[in-house]
């Protein structure tokens, strides 16, 4: 028992001086000439890309960087009324993000519905639905804005939509579109997206 302490302490001892000796030598290791060149050097090209920038500042106006885009990717429940009906029709969709596409499947009161869709920085959505299967109801085209979350909400969304309905079984359009207003909750995070 005493010597495996006796080890343990050489071992922990060996290694201190080994990565004592390592960081000395990896000082040593740099001639005093060539860290001052290297340190000359690399004022110099500070000095250059500098000027480059202020030069570029005065041809040209400062470009913003984007924004990040939010995310998206979770369970939203989208409310949409139709103009000028008072009924709201509800949608239950599960979608996924990649960079700013959107992708969506779930159910509302006529079947299953397909999304498909982009964000644009900073708030910018605009989705088509249409619907697994035969088309019971036309492509509508919905477009909005995102309204980030704070601490009480979850991510919201609102806008406005249309679609040229039916006419009859034949599929063939009416003359006149459908519209109306829609808003979504949106909410993301691990527990929702399993």
């Amino acid at each position: 028992m005493y010597k495996t302490e006796i080890r343990k302490s050489f071992t922990l001892l060996v290694t201190a001086a080994l990565i004592t000796a390592f960081g000395a030598i990896k000082s040593w290791a740099v001639p005093p000439t060539t860290a001052k060149s290297a340190v000359s050097a690399t004022a110099a090209a500070k000095s250059a890309a500098s000027s480059k920038a202020a030069a570029a500042s005065k041809s040209a106006p400062a470009a913003k960087p984007d924004a990040p885009l939010t995310n998206l990717s979770g369970t939203w429940n989208i409310k949409f009324r139709e103009t000028p009906s008072t009924k709201t029709h509800i949608m239950a969709v599960k979608v996924s993000q990649k960079g700013s596409a959107l992708t969506a499947t779930g159910v509302d009161e006529y079947g299953d519905v397909l999304l498909a869709g982009t964000l644009t920085a900073p708030n910018k959505i605009t989705f088509k639905r249409t619907y697994k299967g035969p088309q019971v109801n036309p492509t509508a085209q919905y477009e909005g804005i995102i309204i980030p979350a704070t601490m009480l909400t979850p991510v919201t969304a609102k806008g406005k939509w249309s679609a040229q309905p039916f006419a009859d079984k034949t599929q063939k359009p009416k003359a006149s579109a459908n519209s109306g207003d829609w808003d979504a909750n949106i909410f993301t995070g691990p527990a929702i997206n399993k």
